[in-house]
């Protein structure tokens, strides 16, 4: 599991849903101004969720299903599709999508 160490406790934290095909300069300018969660990376991603969710400040993902985790504190999400899907900041913090 991905947990931040305690060499950064003040870095800003985000969540990464989908590795692929995100544009690697994305993800690098990302990962440059925050410690990112990968998802992806997870044993168990239900868990990762539930112990990063208060700190997570930004959310990168390529779609905006439905069953996407609740951020209380997110402040940016980083829609890394060619859509122009709405994404709408209050359903994501609350874990819903309509």
């Amino acid at each position: 599991m991905t947990v931040a160490s305690s060499a950064e406790p003040t870095r800003r934290q985000a969540l990464a849903t989908k590795p692929r095909p995100a544009p690697p300069e994305a993800m690098a300018r990302l990962e440059a101004e925050f410690h990112v969660h990968h998802l992806w990376e997870a044993e168990r991603p239900d868990a990762l969720v539930a112990s990063v969710a208060p700190r997570i400040r930004a959310f990168a993902t390529r779609s905006v299903a439905p069953a996407g985790p609740a951020l209380p504190n997110l402040e940016i999400i980083a829609n890394l599709g060619a859509g122009v899907t709405p994404v709408r900041i209050e359903q994501r913090r609350e874990g819903r999508h309509e």
